[in-house]
């Protein structure tokens, strides 16, 4: 945001500051040196604004990436409630003093209870491989960002010593 906004004013303002000052200081040639540098400047800007913008594209990528590993862990998170109840009904089954259980009553409750373990169990494979795939690129990911960090800034201050 910082950059548009130094990129716009650098395009907007030279036509301006440079109408003004050539008429208090009428020297050619300091001014189109000064002309030439602004333009310069606006020049590096546009190109670094290019670079800011695959930064944006690259960063929401990488969000991306990693709100699907969040979701995918919420869902795994989702589903261990329900496995530990069926798990509980279905261990009352075994208890040797309570309530007698019908064979329908026995076999929803194993039958909860497998279902249960198994949407756990896809839930946590789900789980394990996003958080794989996302440990996998993260240097990759993050390198990609800087490296074009490094060629934004780069852009922008190529040739700020001459200034």
């Amino acid at each position: 945001d910082g950059l548009a906004c130094a990129s716009q004013a650098l395009e907007s303002l030279p036509a301006p500051l440079l109408g003004e000052l050539n008429k208090v200081f009428p020297a050619g040639e300091l001014l189109s040196g000064l002309t030439s540098n602004l333009e310069a400047c606006g020049a590096q800007m546009r190109e670094g604004k290019q670079h800011a913008g695959t930064i944006t594209h690259l960063v929401g990528e990488a969000r991306q990436r990693v709100v699907a590993a969040q979701d995918a862990l919420a869902a795994r998170r989702a589903a261990w409630a329900p496995k530990v109840e069926c798990d509980e009904r279905a261990e009352a089954l075994n208890k040797r003093f309570g309530k007698s259980f019908t064979l329908e009553e026995r076999r929803e409750r194993l039958q909860a209870r497998h279902q249960a373990n198994e949407e756990f169990r896809r839930r946590s494979e789900s789980a394990a491989r996003s958080l794989t795939d996302l440990s996998a690129q993260r240097w990759a990911i993050t390198s990609r960002i800087l490296a074009e960090v490094c060629q934004c800034y780069a852009t922008i201050c190529a040739g700020s010593a001459g200034l």
